[in-house]
């Protein structure tokens, strides 16, 4: 079970910056910094261009497995045609890692 939560984790990390990007993800920031009150309450979104990779084997290729297991059509299906990663820090989750982590242990 440490296993299946550890590859959930690793995929919902790599694609959080991928989404992150979004149109609507984009709009809710910047509704949000409306009511900022001083700069530090600003969000920003990091500017990256990401690098496509396989996701045909590996840490994605087995998330991108699992998570294709409850596919109900082909339309369901993700990771076919590979995956963007994004080189930085998880934006969420680096403690569900860290956690993880010392469970293993």
């Amino acid at each position: 079970m440490k296993k299946f939560a550890l590859i959930a984790a690793v995929a919902a990390t790599v694609a959080a910056p991928a989404f992150a990007q979004s149109a609507a993800t984009v709009a809710a920031i910047q509704h949000f910094n409306l009511s900022a009150e001083s700069a530090s309450d600003i969000v920003t979104i990091p500017e990256s261009t990401g690098e496509r990779v396989s996701a045909d084997s590996g840490a994605l290729g087995t998330a991108f497995e699992i998570l294709n297991r409850s596919a109900d059509t082909p339309a369901d299906l993700r990771g076919l045609t590979g995956a963007t990663v994004y080189d930085n820090e998880p934006a969420y989750g680096a403690e569900i890692f860290e956690r993880l982590e010392a469970a293993d242990d």
